[in-house]
């Protein structure tokens, strides 16, 4: 995920947080991981047979125990975007955590391997893992940050093609992979941390007046590492840059009254849909899918698409959704859609466009 991945480690780093996702999400609020429980671990899975070494990178990873005793691993894997081989990825991280206990326990049983082997309880000498040595379960959780939802698989099946081999399902385990869409989770009254505060001004991103009343009335709740995360999130670098202010401060809680100046810096800084992202990564990808897409997507290549009266439709119709849904002056919305402000006037005039914000045939 990028600098997504890194502010949202930051942020479940924080055992409680960690925990907070695991009980809303996968036990329905139930409060069966504890905080107390768990310590972070080394997130890069390795095992070694032989002269080879494999390994693979999770997100997060704690291990739970309690009363000294190890109960298992779980796995927090965060995403912005679709990772279409993530049964695959997650198959081979949690196989590779499998695989290092087993050697971890052949190494133990190695000492004692004479003792075991007179007692019967090793097979041929090669075999260090005995009847009734276990390992510890791993379970792996994806959130998925991303607006569009999940578009994967959820299981090995998924990604699999049995053209010609049908009866090989019966034989081939489906492996199923537990993800959770957190951009439209409604229930952010099972979270028990500010995790629900989050997941709440996610949700409302589009709607400025009830994210920034959202953001009024619990914000100040929401840690400065959650304030970093939903920057990233919310691609805002005015979020951003007043979390990383904070950083330094070592605030922790924010005034109520400075996270509603934050909120409409944000949104007068362009953020919209990931309208700001939008226009400095890829207005290049054109509009042809219309025009809620062609904001996100960038629309600068559908202007020189069609005929003069389509680009001139174009034109009108995009700076009036901008002035329309961003409450930006027209001089401002030509200016982000690179274009000059006489060829949207000329275009407008040609249009015979009317100024009381019916342009273009654009419903209110």
């Amino acid at each position: 995920m990028g600098k997504e991945d890194k502010s949202l480690k930051n942020y479940f780093e924080d055992p409680r947080k960690f925990a907070d996702a695991w009980n809303a999400v996968v036990y329905k609020g139930r409060q069966v991981i504890k905080a107390e429980e768990l310590h972070e671990v080394n997130s890069v899975f390795t095992a070694v047979t032989g002269s080879v070494e494999e390994e693979r990178i999770a997100d997060m990873v704690m291990k739970r125990t309690r009363d000294g005793n190890d109960l298992g691993i779980l796995v927090l894997e965060n995403n912005d975007k679709t990772d279409f081989s993530m049964p695959v990825r997650i198959f081979h991280e949690e196989a590779l955590a499998y695989l290092k206990q087993v050697r971890e326990i052949e190494a133990r049983n190695r000492v004692t391997a004479k003792q075991l082997r007179k007692m019967g309880r090793l097979g041929a000498y090669y075999y260090y893992f005995t009847k009734d040595d276990r390992v510890r379960p791993v379970s792996t959780l994806v959130l998925c940050w991303d607006e569009k939802g999940w578009e994967g698989g959820k299981s090995l099946w998924d990604v699999m093609d049995f053209t010609g081999a049908e009866e090989m399902r019966e034989t081939v385990p489906k492996y199923p992979i537990r993800v959770i869409n957190m951009a439209h989770m409604e229930n952010e009254e099972a979270f028990q941390t500010d995790l629900g505060t989050l997941v709440g001004l996610l949700r409302r991103k589009n709607d400025r007046d009830a994210f920034r009343n959202f953001a009024v009335q619990k914000g100040k709740h929401l840690g400065r590492t959650g304030w970093a995360a939903l920057g990233e999130l919310l691609h805002s670098k005015s979020l951003i840059k007043q979390a990383e202010k904070e950083n330094e401060d070592e605030k922790e809680d924010k005034e109520m009254s400075v996270v509603g100046d934050w909120i409409d810096q944000m949104y007068d800084d362009g953020f919209n849909k990931g309208m700001e992202q939008g226009i400095e990564q890829g207005i290049e990808q054109g509009i042809e899918q219309g025009i809620e897409q062609g904001i996100e997507q960038g629309i600068e290549q559908g202007f020189e698409e069609g005929t003069r009266q389509e680009r001139n439709q174009n034109i009108c119709v995009h700076v009036t959704m901008l002035m329309k849904n961003m409450n930006w002056t027209e001089e401002k919305a030509c200016q982000a859609l690179s274009i000059a402000k006489e060829e949207y006037q000329a275009a407008k005039a040609e249009m015979q466009i009317k100024t009381n914000g019916d342009a273009c045939n654009i419903p209110c």
